[in-house]
């Protein structure tokens, strides 16, 4: 019975339980530190998935806004309304000469 208490009651097992007791409180401060780091993690992941659904939507309705605007019969009538008329008569120019022949 006296050598249990004699090693209960030593210096290295008092500085033992220390280390102990010190390893387990900055165990727990690095998990809770990491937790505090995935959880804020989490959330830029959860705004930029959001900002990206957000951009494709608006590339979506920008690519067909842009096919809207430039289909052909679109361009007619807005060529129309700036005054411009349709022709029956086409003039083909050619050159009399070769520009490039050197």
């Amino acid at each position: 019975m006296k050598n249990k208490t004699k090693l209960l009651g030593s210096s290295g097992t008092r500085k033992l339980v220390f280390v102990v007791v010190i390893s387990v409180l900055l165990l727990a401060l690095t998990q809770l530190a990491i937790s505090h780091q995935l959880a804020n993690s989490g959330e830029k992941i959860r705004r930029l998935e959001e900002e990206t659904t957000r951009l494709e939507e608006e590339n979506r309705a920008l690519i067909e806004q842009t096919s809207k605007l430039s289909s052909l019969s679109k361009i007619s009538l807005q060529a129309e309304k700036l005054g411009f008329l349709r022709t029956t008569r086409v003039l083909h120019l050619t050159p009399q000469v070769s520009v490039a022949l050197k």
